[in-house]
């Protein structure tokens, strides 16, 4: 995770990443705890990084990638 350069995921990555999952939280006094966990579940298990992209614009949004230019594998 740590070495973009071999397949991890930068910092800057990282933090969009969390800032998308805080912007579409419906709890909003979620504990740390159950963020943490559901933040795995989501980008682990659920969201599909092939198709969908993330916007942290304007309270944030999911986004198909082939109607913005196509799908990156």
């Amino acid at each position: 995770l740590h070495e973009p350069f071999v397949g991890g995921m930068g910092s800057y990555s990282v933090l969009i990443l969390v800032i998308s999952h805080i912007q579409h939280c419906k709890d909003k006094n979620a504990s740390l705890e159950s963020l943490f966990v559901s933040f795995f579940e989501f980008y682990g298990k659920q969201f599909n990084w092939i198709t969908t992209g993330i916007s942290i614009l304007n309270g944030g949004e999911y986004f198909s990638k082939e109607k913005r230019g196509g799908a990156f594998e």
